[in-house]
């Protein structure tokens, strides 16, 4: 017999065998995978724009603390000594007093009643409706004295330095003293002080930084006179 030998011509493959088609230029191997790419990128960019959008309303949101309950003020020389002293910078809490009034001690800080239109911080001796005198430096409220550690000079009773004839405030008054009672520039030289001229209530000394810490403010135990 004679045996018929078939010869591949190399013009096609095999019926049952699959050819991969090669890719164009450019064209995606895996069309999965590079959705997936892009559904990243588009993720990264979006938590980008999220992240700025945050930092973006924490700024604002800041902004408006520090406006409206928080505010700066300066001590310029040594009229608050030895309490604070010239150069500290203070932050001011303004939402103090929308919950509840100055009480006496408070170390405040107002509008300047000369009309310089500077703040300037002064401690609260009187407040509304009470009987203030000055009897050199000791302070009588109410017929009683102060006893006030935090003044720069010492109390004496019968001094004659600065004299203050007994005053009554009225509902929308206070009286109001620098610790260091050698300057004037206070309540003994302006009178009472409105309340509405009252910026805030001193809460921290944040400059320079060997000085950083919370405003004390006084709490008294009166006494008699000696």
């Amino acid at each position: 017999m004679m045996q018929t030998t078939r010869r591949s011509t190399g013009r096609g493959a095999p019926l049952n065998q699959t050819t991969e088609m090669p890719a164009y230029a450019g064209q995606p191997a895996d069309a999965a995978e590079t959705i997936e790419e892009i559904w990243d990128r588009a993720n990264a960019r979006g938590g980008a724009l999220r992240a700025l959008a945050e930092v973006v309303v924490m700024a604002v949101i800041m902004y408006g603390v520090y406006t409206f309950l928080l505010t700066g003020a300066t001590i310029a020389g040594t009229t608050m000594a030895p309490t604070l002293r010239d150069g500290q910078q203070l932050l001011v809490s303004r939402s103090t007093y929308l919950l509840s009034p100055p009480q006496r001690g408070d170390i405040v800080v107002l509008r300047d009643p000369l009309g310089s239109g500077r703040i300037v911080a002064r401690r609260v001796i009187g407040l509304p409706g009470e009987k203030v005198e000055v009897r050199g430096r000791q302070v009588i409220v109410n017929n009683r004295p102060l006893n006030e550690p935090y003044a720069s000079a010492p109390i004496l009773a019968g001094d004659s330095m600065t004299s203050v004839v007994a005053l009554e405030l009225g509902d929308d008054e206070l009286y109001a003293l620098a610790d260091n009672r050698l300057s004037l520039n206070d309540s003994r030289t302006w009178g009472p002080v409105k309340l509405d001229a009252v910026v805030g209530r001193a809460w921290l000394v944040y400059w320079p930084p060997d000085s950083i810490g919370i405003v004390t403010h006084h709490r008294y135990e009166q006494e008699t006179l000696p």
